[in-house]
């Protein structure tokens, strides 16, 4: 079993982190996500074979927040988890503020998320040389 907390207040979270902290939301918007507590899960049997929940299932998570971020933090918060496949975020059930860990409920192991959720732009452009006039 490995279990691996990110912090977000350090300075290598975002280079541990996958993604970007981009997702959608339960309700399909896209946004930007303001982590509280990260949590990389993952079971292996002895063989080496990776292990998850059976369809239908749950388990509980309990992760950590810094009594700072706790102290701001809403008493539920949604939670995310990462979607290999895709390449996002993508909004999974709540977890609920418990002294200075939020714990929640969760379908499968895989990298989850506390966070708050911003509306976000999709945006798209070309950037262009200001002497050539060529895209760049």
């Amino acid at each position: 079993m490995a279990i691996h907390l990110l912090d977000p207040e350090t300075e290598e979270y975002i280079d541990i982190m996958p993604g970007d902290l981009t997702g959608f939301a339960e309700g399909g918007d896209f946004g930007r996500l303001l982590s509280y507590s990260m949590a990389g899960i993952e079971l292996r049997s002895p063989s080496g074979e990776e292990l998850n929940l059976t369809e239908g299932s749950e388990a509980i998570i309990t992760l950590p927040v810094s009594p700072e971020i706790a102290n701001n933090a809403e008493t539920t918060i949604p939670l995310w988890f990462f979607n290999e496949e895709e390449g996002y975020w993508q909004e999974e059930g709540e977890a609920t503020l418990e002294g200075n860990t939020f714990v929640g409920n969760v379908s499968h192991f895989s990298f989850w998320n506390a966070d708050a959720f911003a509306d976000g732009v999709f945006l798209s452009g070309t950037v262009t040389s200001s002497f050539t006039g060529e895209p760049l």
